[in-house]
């Protein structure tokens, strides 16, 4: 991938804090408060200007090369030259318009999105942490440049849903929610339209996805990953049954190159080992846990809480009196 650009904030932003941020005080109220903002980057005809160049690079149209989404990234791409093209077009035409709106940050990489036509619906899913403290905030930006050919563009999230749990995915893991993946999507997640050049601007770990494609022609998307300004970057993979390894990726990322040969870039390199706290929840829990909207840490889990034994005692003290007030008819508080 190109290297990654300073392009948000001043020097001392690098040397006094390490989370990105908004410049604009009630973006970045909205973003802590939900885990997501939505606006407008560029003009319309800028983006689809921008999906034509992206479309040029790719004349024989594209084929999905992740079976669980249906979705085509340059970033890993067979085709190592021609990702990196992409993605250079996507940090020099839409990198500098996200950049401005941020302090203490850099951007990561960028990467182009390209779903085919006829494609159907990408899954609510959870990324991988890609940053030395993984629970450090990162800030994805996805942005449509594409016309919507007639269908509205959806990008599908759980509001507040990176906050509940110190949760780790990676490449051989299930998902935390695997047990309830469709009420997820029924019952818990919000959709917002795009048109060309508006994005979505949300925390890496919040859980997302996007709509189908039922035109005939690819929709072209730009991606853009933005992490604190002295923030390393990191592959977490599996140490045994218990632990990650914390995988220094030296400030460029080689998820590419690993994933296409299972080996370490030589520039990786062991930093850390951290306690493996992954824990499959039930869809009461996760509803529990999204009201109460307290963060988890690698030192504080909220569903240790939810999980105590008196909280399981007073659970089940309600739910006898909801139970008991169905049978006199005169119903239950709470």
């Amino acid at each position: 991938m190109p290297e990654p650009a300073n392009l948000a904030g001043t020097p001392d932003d690098a040397a006094t804090d390490s989370t990105p941020s908004f410049r604009d005080p009630a973006l970045e109220r909205r973003f802590s408060e939900e885990g997501f903002v939505k606006l407008r980057i560029l003009p319309s005809d800028a983006a689809i200007a921008i999906a034509g160049r992206i479309a040029r690079l790719y004349p024989h149209g594209v084929e999905a090369n992740q079976p669980q989404s249906n979705w085509y990234l340059g970033l890993i791409d067979d085709d190592r030259e021609l990702a990196l093209r992409s993605a250079r077009l996507v940090r020099d035409a839409i990198v500098p318009s996200l950049a401005p709106l941020f302090a203490h940050a850099r951007c990561h990489y960028a990467s182009v999105a390209i779903k085919p036509g006829g494609a159907g619906a990408t899954p609510i899913h959870q990324h991988w942490p890609t940053t030395i403290d993984p629970f450090a905030r990162r800030i994805a930006c996805w942005v449509l440049l594409s016309d919507r050919q007639g269908s509205a563009a959806r990008f599908r999230l759980v509001p507040r849903s990176q906050r509940i749990l110190p949760y780790i995915r990676h490449s051989r893991s299930g998902d935390y929610f695997d047990g309830f993946s469709e009420q997820v999507e029924r019952r818990h997640s919000r959709d917002l339209e795009l048109s060309p050049g508006e994005a979505v601007l949300f925390e890496d770990s919040i859980l997302h996805g996007t709509g189908a494609n039922p035109g005939q022609q690819m929709r072209v998307a730009a991606l853009a990953n933005f992490v604190g300004a002295d923030m390393g970057t990191a592959a977490l993979l599996p140490d045994g049954d218990d632990a990650f390894a914390v995988i220094d990726t030296g400030g460029r990322d080689g998820m590419a190159e690993f994933l296409e040969t299972g080996e370490w870039p030589e520039s990786w390199h062991p930093v850390s080992r951290i306690a493996n706290r992954n824990r499959a929840i039930s869809e009461e829990e996760f509803v529990r846990l999204l009201a109460g909207n307290e963060a988890a840490t690698l030192d504080h889990d909220p569903l240790d809480a939810i999980r105590s034994p008196r909280s399981r005692f007073s659970r089940i003290v309600r739910r006898a009196a909801r139970l008991a007030g169905r049978w006199t008819g005169r119903g239950a508080p709470g």
